[in-house]
């Protein structure tokens, strides 16, 4: 990929001091060891074994492709987005001095590029079976559902406090910036639950979630809360745009901060943007909302002794999940599945090529990019200097004001003070990738040139 005069080169699994080399050596191939497994142990459930047989040689395949650095091919499974997948291909490949095109390999190109053409990968071992039925499998699914009833108790927690708010007049103005400030750091916290951050064990966020926005303030290093409700209060009544990222309780944290926004007014209208395919394990899909508001409504099924009402519900719970079934009813959350988050490029490039969707994306209020990816995509995923401006690495991407909620998992950052990255090597060498640290930066619309 070409690089302009000043832009840092991309992360790569070809440095091995970096979080890209054991991504790439072990995390994604234990991630696609996973697939096979569960596909092979559930093979009963799936009429066509056949067809499920194919998959696993193609994911097998994949696997190889992987431990022995091999170039990457054409994507060929006949979906919409395949030219976009291999015109990108083209694009990331070396010329040689005699003119023959080299295709990018996973030790040699972009860490970003590589990482996403696994998951599109997986995808294609899906899409190319012989039973069309499999094209629309989400093989991440027991995983994901398995991370939510792991979280269960932490949910049940958060919907008290979202069902308390709701009781005490959600619309107090005496209120209504500590509601918000706090479920808006629950929503960042709750992104310590990835499940490919753990190559695929179902990790579960552990006890009151509203209790422990105050324990890890210290560890968020860049917070500008503050000014996101500074301008949603002074421009209530807009669009908001969340950009999701996981399931399990981080889906639940962000639905709650939704419905804070519908519900006082912040917000005239939330549109949920989720990923259009089975994405990095836990990132979540249009059915995985409808799965998460239904697990609400029955959740004393998915654990055990578990207090019920006489209806055989859950307490609060059920009350929460039947009004957001209003709210995406009567329109006030709109969920859709746009086919960029899962394309190859990082953001920067949406204009020139989803001018539709950064067009859409203009006509909010705000965009809340939730997570480490979205982050990534966001900044190019370059080996930026930690003090540069987070208004320079956006690499031109501004369709309105937006605030990203990341909790680090990779190691890029901007918009860190003058030797504040070194004092945080200090207290912990991992700090950019164990997700144990996190930033809120909000970037009001700026003129980029």
């Amino acid at each position: 990929m070409a690089k302009s005069k000043n832009r840092p080169a991309c992360l790569s699994a070809r440095d091995r001091a970096s979080f890209a080399f054991p991504t790439i050596k072990d995390r994604v191939p234990i991630i696609v060891c996973k697939i096979i497994d569960l596909l092979y142990r559930h093979r009963s459930v799936y009429p066509d074994t056949d067809s499920i047989k194919q998959a696993i040689e193609l994911m097998s395949k994949l696997r190889y492709e992987i431990a022995t650095d091999k170039p990457f091919s054409n994507i060929e499974d006949g979906r919409e987005d395949c030219s976009v997948w291999n015109e990108y291909k083209d694009k990331m490949g070396v010329r040689t001095d005699q003119g023959e095109l080299l295709a990018p390999s996973w030790f040699q190109t972009s860490w970003l590029y590589a990482e996403c053409y696994a998951y599109r990968r997986l995808w294609e071992a899906m899409g190319s079976t012989t039973n069309p039925k499999y094209r629309s499998l989400d093989f991440f699914e027991i995983q994901k559902q398995e991370s939510f009833c792991g979280s269960w108790t932490s949910i049940k927690a958060l919907i008290q406090t979202v069902e308390g708010i709701h009781k005490s007049n959600p619309k107090d103005s005496g209120s209504m910036a500590k509601n918000f400030l706090n479920l808006l750091k629950v929503s960042l916290w709750g992104n310590k639950c990835d499940l490919s951050i753990s190559s695929g064990v179902a990790t579960s966020f552990q006890g009151d979630p509203t209790l422990q926005v105050g324990a890890l303030q210290p560890n968020l290093i860049v917070d500008h809360s503050r000014a996101v409700w500074d301008h949603l209060s002074a421009n209530q009544g807009g669009i908001v745009d969340i950009i999701l990222d996981n399931v399990g309780f981080e889906l639940v944290s962000d639905l709650a901060l939704a419905d804070y926004l519908v519900s006082t007014g912040l917000a005239k209208k939330v549109r949920i943007r989720a990923k259009n395919q089975p994405w990095f394990v836990s990132d979540a899909m249009a059915h995985d909302i409808k799965w998460t508001i239904n697990a609400m409504e029955t959740g004393g099924d998915i654990a055990q002794n578990e207090e019920k009402t006489t209806e055989g519900k859950v307490k609060a719970t059920d009350s929460t999940a039947l009004r957001w079934r209003q709210f995406l009813e009567s329109g006030l959350w709109e969920v859709s599945e746009d086919n960029f988050w899962t394309y190859p490029h990082f953001y920067g490039e949406m204009k020139e090529k989803d001018p539709t969707l950064y067009q859409s994306l203009s006509e909010a209020q705000l965009l809340i990019f939730k997570g480490d990816l979205n982050y990534r995509k966001l900044v190019g995923d370059l080996n930026w200097d930690p003090t540069t401006s987070f208004e320079e690495s956006l690499l031109g991407f501004h369709p309105a004001p937006l605030v990203t909620l990341r909790t680090l998992k990779a190691d890029v950052v901007t918009s860190l003070d003058a030797g504040q990255a070194e004092e945080l090597t200090l207290k912990d060498p991992k700090w950019m990738i164990n997700g144990s640290w996190a930033v809120i930066k909000f970037c009001s619309r700026i003129d980029l040139i």
